[in-house]
């Protein structure tokens, strides 16, 4: 089914739309009542249920106006109700006898049963339009959803994503909250989204500057780029800027991957091919006869036996498309391997005396056991916040993508959540390891990130998280964010939208089923 289509339907299906129509099915009523009279008279006839039926139509039309905040529709049937009102007060005034009795007024005497009919049709109609818009309402306790179409709504946030993250001079993703850096995490989110949206031109764009300013000589990327002490701009050396963030490396050779399944070009499969095998190379070290990703291409020649690792960089939606491109790598061993990470950061206390069973920001796993615990490393926390809000998403893909049941498994030990929300009815930007709110702060990315676990497990309360925390912050008459989220947020608030409404196809099974 085309993207058109699919818009078309979810905007009929929008009961506010429903109401519309009833409102212009009841407005056009009074023109078939008129036209009855007419030809039964024999000459223009205009009865009272007209002015009834005009009043009706108006204000159910004059409601829809002001739900969708149209001032043309406003003026115009606000003004013409007072019109309306004004002929059915004239009417009553003089009820015995019409003023005139002339070709174009005429008592409707002998047409009362068919007026009834109609008023009583429109009745039912308005009725009907009222039981929708009410048990939609009762459905997502009290919260109406816009009336927009989810296309709309990511081309729109697309397009000023663009205009206000992405450098036009250079193509590069600016992160203006962190003093204009750019990582190679922020340039495979533009690459992601620019597929997903079939943007081609903004794809290359972002493609040639990642290549040519962060591609390292062993064809992964220098994770961090910005403003030097001297003024000019190049690789943050001084924080470790060369070095490799794996999320980023996986992420940019799925979006060329992608974009090769979309567009056709062979280059980009080519060139993610030759980044997977380096990232095999160098950020993937074996334990205990597994694969795990590590969180950068430092751990594997580490002299230090624990290494690093963060849960929300593994994709295991990703690995296995990388192991039908690239046969020579187990790569379905490093989903596999994902899933333990998962289970056992969750669920293991770490550096707390219990745990909540959410997913940490940080781990350290041992080369020699396999042993799991608490990143010791400065800046590297346990709790649930900024770096693992994204794990949800990452692990729901896998089950969107390849229908994994151990998918529907590790999201279930994100119970926790659930209760959150129904306790108060928001979810903090960070809770520890233990389940302590750190931070009472509302994000938009938090929400984002861990409505996937809700569309899976409890989808009625991700309708209500959906409606009242992600697109009520969508602001359908100026297609802008209400709340500016920041260059974070403003991803992953799209990637919850996407995912929500189902608009992150697999492009990649265009073509692996050739390879």
């Amino acid at each position: 089914m085309s993207s058109a289509m699919l818009s078309m339907i979810e905007t009929l299906a929008n009961p506010w739309v429903i109401f519309g129509f009833a409102a212009q099915f009841i407005f056009f009523l009074r023109f078939v009542v008129q036209l009855f009279a007419t030809e039964k008279n024999k000459r223009t006839t205009i009865p009272v249920s007209f002015w009834y039926l005009s009043i009706l139509g108006a204000l159910m039309i004059l409601v829809y106006a002001i739900y969708k905040q149209d001032i043309v529709f406003i003026v115009g049937q606000g003004l013409s109700l007072l019109i309306y009102l004004r002929n059915l007060f004239i009417y009553y005034r003089a009820p015995q006898e019409p003023l005139l009795e002339t070709a174009s007024t005429i008592s409707a005497k002998n047409s009362l049963w068919p007026e009834r009919t109609f008023l009583i049709t429109a009745l039912i109609f308005l009725g009907i339009a009222g039981t929708v818009i009410f048990l939609s309402v009762t459905k997502s306790r009290e919260f109406q959803p816009p009336l927009y179409s989810a296309i709309d709504a990511l081309e729109a946030l697309w397009t000023e994503y663009k205009v206000v993250y992405i450098e036009p001079t250079s193509g590069r993703t600016l992160d203006k909250e962190e003093g204009n850096i750019t990582t190679s995490e922020g340039q495979s989110y533009t690459m992601l989204r620019a597929v997903f949206m079939d943007d081609v031109e903004t794809f290359d764009f972002s493609w040639k500057w990642t290549k040519d300013i962060l591609l390292r000589e062993d064809f992964l990327f220098s994770w961090k780029f910005g403003q030097l002490a001297d003024g000019s701009y190049g690789v943050l050396t001084n924080l470790g800027g060369e070095n490799t963030a794996s999320d980023g490396d996986v992420d940019i050779a799925l979006a060329l991957f992608l974009a090769y399944g979309r567009w056709g070009n062979e280059i980009h499969l080519n060139e993610g091919r030759a980044i997977i095998n380096s990232v095999w190379d160098n950020e993937v070290v074996e334990i205990n006869g597994l694969p795990y990703l590590m969180g950068n291409n430092k751990e594997k020649d580490s002299a230090d036996p624990w290494l690093i690792i963060n849960p929300s960089y593994l994709s295991p939606y990703a690995y296995k498309v990388f192991a039908k491109i690239d046969t020579k790598h187990n790569w379905n061993a490093l989903a596999d391997s994902s899933y333990i990470v998962y289970a056992q950061s969750a669920r293991l206390p770490l550096d707390k005396s219990y745990s909540v069973w959410l997913t940490p920001n940080w781990i350290e796993i041992n080369r020699d056991t396999g042993e799991i615990r608490a990143a010791e490393s400065q800046n590297l926390d346990s709790s649930f916040g900024y770096d693992a809000l994204r794990t949800p998403w990452r692990i729901a893909m896998d089950y969107k993508w390849h229908g994994d049941e151990r998918a529907l498994t590790a999201l279930k030990d994100f119970w926790y959540l659930e209760r959150v929300w129904q306790e108060g009815k928001y979810l903090p930007a960070i809770v520890s390891h233990d389940g302590v709110v750190t931070s009472k702060e509302e994000k938009l990315e938090m929400y984002a990130g861990t409505l996937p676990y809700f569309v899976l497990i409890h989808p009625e309360l991700a309708d209500e998280i959906y409606t009242t925390k992600i697109i009520n912050n969508y602001n359908r008459n100026t297609f802008l964010w209400n709340t500016d989220p920041g260059y974070y947020g403003s991803n992953w608030g799209w990637f919850g939208i996407a995912f929500y409404n189902d608009r992150l196809p697999n492009y990649t099974e265009r073509f692996l089923q050739d390879i």
